[in-house]
């Protein structure tokens, strides 16, 4: 399935086969022709194909030609997906519009006319476009008149003009117009739309019609979650001939109310949290809808029917819903936020783990029983809980599992009525003693650490593993002794050995070439370095996905620069946050964030964001693994807090910020027989240091307060040795890249040391010129013999490739004739232990004269 867009322009038809898709293991019926993948993964794989393209360098009159009947399929989908660098062109509406037709017997003709429909409803002057679109005259198929009608709903359905176009293309010749009509303002309860579809359920084409039937057949059979009432069964009599309270019919967000919430505390419920609103629903003040009297009395008795139109007006309204909020106990409305916005649906345990977390203490006891109450019981039990829902997972392999969501007609209303979280700020420390095991302080130790830590890359001296991703651990422990680098973590776990040395040598691994004069003003170099690797100009081989080891199964081939540009920018913004000389917790740090829109997330959704998961012990067995999705766990726990933590310790190792951190552990979260979920999970708070607000821009000025280290190279003029006097460690690596160490201070420089790591003749060169850039740039003669003499000696054997060696079988007779024959002679070079050599022109004659006496050779 690669390059894909190179074969979509001369694509042939799908294949039919009934069997499973090699890539998502479901069962298809369509396939590509020339992939073994199904219809669905092969269009997933084309579109990344599509997205990952450039079209920067495109012209208007090559998107125009692309989007016109003259254009290819390849041109044609890249100018829909990447419309927007075109919007603003004066005909490019026209151009989205008319491929909502694109008729062709391409197979990949319905794909581009969805395209240009999500183009038409994305485009950035929706007036526009509507205008466009009501404006045409003259259509190319009904397939353009059915997608047109779907969007300028989507658009703005509310729209007089709207409304009159969808009339006219109800009355279109085609049915299958009708058909798309009607199927998109079926479930309207404006009384023109049911005004419409009265006219079409009655059409004379069977297409139009079955659209109402197989809704009816739905209702009937229970398929579609809202339950159907015929209008003219209201206010019927029962079989005793008993006439019905006749009662208001419910609304569309009444009757979802009615049919996912059960109520089953009612009376508690509505005497604890919803008996204040008919009072003031009968002010008229809060709602657009007027209560008369009775409406309002009707509320004020304590009824199943009371509690749905109650909560339906409150969801509805800000003022309604803060009264509710505010009688709710805080645990329940911390929990509201848990679900609403970090994740829809959750394990019970999880949520509750959280919520302790949150609350910063454990969950009520149980007065009776003196045990914590499990939230799973708390929900079923407790009154406060009516918003939310469990549902029992009854997987063999899940022991007393249950899963917690806000029930469903309630959760978008919820999430666009839920206040700013309380909890969701910074609470500036001036003091983390007792609350950390470990501080690492401002000792501006990277201005020490930098001039060693570059020259050690730029010597080649950091050596990575064979997929060139990781550095190896050895050479972690070689740059951390040559560098005078202090570990975060001295003891402990193997994956914490190296941490600092680690994220030091991946971020300084990726920095463009350097000059020795750059390193003069090393604040300043920093700096400047620092802001752009933050702005994407610099450090464009750091990537972010580093830094979510703990996820699994990353597809890095679906990585992109407009995702690492905002995981960058967007991590600048939590930096700058942070107060002057205050301690802040990193939790604190990543929810204000999170609550604030601001998220990090490197994948790439759908495609590669659905295989994403995380390891852990499967719950009630502590020996056995089990994977979850990321799609199932709440995001800030997973992406947001973990990479806030894994960047806070980089910018500690930068000097930017202080660290108080601890052994990583974690309490909600962990990987399998790990007692963390990430590896930076000990850091608990950070402190913006003097540096760190010259970096931000809230200082003008830094000086480090260190002494740089200084050392003199003495050159023996007589003989290839090297001393040094003093602590310079940029020099000792210089001297140490050459030579080996005899003493302490003396460097003995011979062909072995000197050419360690060489394996070409560039290499040596590039040695000699290091020499000469870092020791002395005119070396005494004797040096300048010593380089000569490793370039005289530099390739001393040359191998022939037109030559070939044989090796001789211990027949006497044989080697008598090869030594004897004077043909065999001209051809055949004696080499040691029954070997000859053959020049590979010659071969053939020597098998041709040696088959004149009988050694046939093959």
């Amino acid at each position: 399935m690669m390059a894909l867009l190179d074969q979509i322009n001369t694509m042939k038809p799908w294949t039919v086969g009934h069997k499973r898709c090699p890539v998502c293991g479901k069962g298809a019926t369509l396939y590509a022709a020339k992939s073994p993948a199904c219809r669905e993964c092969f269009l997933k794989a084309l579109e990344i194909e599509l997205i990952k393209e450039d079209i920067s360098h495109w012209c208007w009159e090559r998107f125009s030609l692309a989007l016109s009947s003259l254009g290819t399929m390849k041109d044609r989908l890249l100018a829909l997906i990447h419309f927007k660098a075109f919007q603003n062109m004066k005909g490019t509406a026209e151009l989205l519009v008319e491929n909502l037709g694109f008729d062709s017997d391409h197979p990949l003709a319905w794909y581009t006319r969805q395209k240009a429909y999500e183009a038409c409803v994305f485009f950035g002057d929706r007036e526009k476009m509507l205008k466009t679109i009501l404006s045409t005259k003259k259509f190319g198929s009904w397939q353009q008149k059915a997608n047109m009608v779907k969007v300028c709903w989507d658009i703005n359905s509310e729209s007089p003009k709207v409304i009159k176009f969808i009339e006219q293309m109800a009355a279109d010749p085609s049915p299958n117009v009708r058909r798309d009509v009607a199927d998109t303002i079926l479930d309207n309860e404006a009384a023109w739309a049911e005004k419409l579809c009265d006219k079409l359920r009655y059409d004379k084409n069977p297409l139009v019609r079955d659209i109402f039937e197989r809704k009816q057949d739905n209702r009937e059979t229970g398929y579609n979650p809202m339950p159907y009432t015929r209008r003219e069964e209201a206010g019927t009599t029962g079989r005793a001939g008993r006439v019905k309270k006749q009662t208001a019919p419910y609304s569309k967000m009444e009757a979802a109310i009615s049919y996912h919430c059960d109520f089953s505390m009612q009376n508690q419920v509505y005497t604890l949290y919803l008996s204040h609103l008919p009072d003031l629903l009968g002010k008229n003040k809060y709602t657009e809808k007027k209560y008369t009297p009775k409406e309002v009395a009707a509320l004020k008795e304590n009824t199943k029917d009371a509690c749905i139109r109650l909560l339906a007006a409150a969801v509805s309204n800000d003022f309604l819903f803060n009264t509710i909020l505010e009688k709710l106990p805080e645990e329940v409305v911390k929990l509201l936020y848990i679900i609403a916005w970090e994740c829809e649906e959750c394990e019970s345990r999880i949520a509750e783990k959280k919520l302790g977390q949150l609350m910063e203490k454990d969950l009520p006891p149980d007065t009776v029983a003196g045990k914590k109450t499990p939230l799973s019981k708390s929900v079923e039990n407790d009154p406060a809980y009516f918003m939310f829902d469990i549902v029992k997972n009854y997987a063999y392999y899940l022991n007393d599992s249950s899963s917690i969501s806000i029930n469903y007609p309630l959760l978008p209303f919820i999430k666009k009525r839920l206040p700013p979280p309380a909890f969701a700020r910074l609470a500036p420390l001036t003091d983390i003693k007792g609350r950390v095991e470990q501080v690492h302080k401002d000792a501006q130790d990277i201005f020490r650490q930098l001039p060693p830590i570059l020259s050690f890359i730029a010597q080649d001296n950091l050596k990575f593993s064979k997929n060139g991703k990781n550095a190896l651990k050895g050479s972690l422990k070689k740059m951390a002794n040559a560098c005078g680098i202090d570990e975060f973590y001295i003891d402990g776990d193997n994956e914490l050995k190296y941490l600092k040395t680690k994220l030091l040598a991946d971020f300084f691994s990726c920095i463009s070439p350097w000059k020795a004069t750059d390193l003069e003003d090393l604040p300043g170099f920093l700096k400047t370095r620092i802001n752009q690797y933050f702005s994407f100009k610099e450090f464009k081989g750091h990537s972010s996905r580093s830094m979510f080891a703990h996820i699994k199964r990353q597809m890095e081939e679906c990585d992109s620069d407009n995702a690492e540009k905002n995981m960058r920018n967007n991590f600048k913004k939590v930096l700058n946050r942070l107060p002057e000389e205050k301690w802040i917790a990193t939790c604190d740090l990543a929810m204000t964030a999170f609550y604030d829109g601001i998220h990090f997330n490197p994948f790439l959704d759908g495609y590669e964001f659905n295989s994403l998961y995380i390891t852990r012990n499967l719950p009630g067995f502590s020996s056995r693994r089990d994977n979850v999705y990321l799609q199932q766990l709440p995001i800030m726990d997973i992406q947001t807090l973990p990479y806030i933590k894994a960047m806070m310790f980089l910018m500690g190792a930068l000097g930017i910020v202080e660290l108080g951190y601890s052994a990583p552990e974690n309490t909600v979260f962990r990987q399998y027989n790990k007692p963390w979920l990430s590896i930076y999970d000990g850091l608990k708070y950070v402190k913006l240091t003097g540096f760190g607000s010259y970096v931000t821009g809230r200082e003008t000025r830094f000086t480090p307060d260190i002494t740089t280290p200084s050392a003199e190279i003495e050159i023996d003029e007589h003989k290839t040795m090297l001393s040094i006097y003093g602590n310079d460690p940029v020099k000792q690596m210089a001297l140490a890249a050459v030579g080996q160490q005899i003493t302490n201070s003396t460097y003995m420089v011979g062909y072995p040391s000197f050419l360690k790591d060489c394996s070409s003749r560039k290499d040596v060169e590039n040695k000699i010129q290091f020499f000469r850039d870092n020791i002395i740039a005119e070396p005494p003669p004797i040096w300048e013999r010593f380089f000569n003499e490793v370039l005289a000696r530099m390739e001393p054997l040359e191998q022939v490739p037109a030559m070939s060696v044989f090796r001789v079988k211990p027949d006497r007779e044989l080697l008598t004739l090869l030594t004897s024959d004077n043909i065999l002679k001209k051809y055949v070079i004696r080499a040691e232990n029954h070997h000859i050599v053959v020049k590979t022109s010659d071969v053939s004659k020597v098998k041709k004269r040696l088959a004149l006496f009988g050694f046939f050779v093959s």
